[in-house]
C-alpha cells in the first residue's frame, strides 16, 4: 500500500482493514489517507449494566461508530458531514442507546440501522 499509485488503490477499493491499535496511534494518518471519501472506525466493548434500560450489554453487539462522509452505519451514500452510531443488542436497544447518549449529554437522532 505504500508504494502503489493512487489509481492501484483506487482499484481495488472499498478496503476493509480491521487492526486493533492503540488509541490515538493512528487517527492522523487516517484521516489524511481519509480524505473526502467514506469511512468508519469502530471500537467494540461492553456497555455498563443498566437496570431501567431494556436488553443487557452484549460483548458481541455493544459498541461505538465514527461514521465518516456518511449518515448510515452502512455509508452507503456519500455525505459531507460526519455520524457517531451507538451500537448495541437487539432487545430494548433504543431505549438502551437513549440512556447511552444521554450520559454524555446527547440524544438519539434518527432512525435505527442496522450495525456491524
Amino acid at each position: 500500500m505504500a508504494t502503489a499509485t493512487d489509481a492501484a488503490i483506487q482499484a481495488e477499493l472499498p478496503l476493509v482493514v480491521a487492526a486493533e491499535v492503540p488509541v490515538g496511534s493512528v487517527d492522523e494518518e487516517f484521516l489524511r489517507g481519509l480524505g473526502d471519501g467514506p469511512a468508519s472506525i469502530d471500537w467494540h466493548g461492553r456497555w455498563p449494566e443498566d437496570p431501567e434500560a431494556e436488553g443487557s450489554p452484549s460483548d458481541q453487539y455493544d459498541g461505538v461508530q465514527v461514521v465518516f462522509h456518511a449518515d448510515e452505519a452502512q455509508w452507503t451514500e456519500r455525505t459531507a458531514h460526519h455520524t457517531v452510531f451507538v451500537h448495541v443488542r437487539k432487545p430494548g436497544a433504543a431505549t438502551r442507546a437513549a440512556g447511552l447518549a444521554a450520559l454524555i449529554g446527547g440524544e438519539v437522532q434518527g432512525d435505527v440501522q442496522i450495525g456491524w
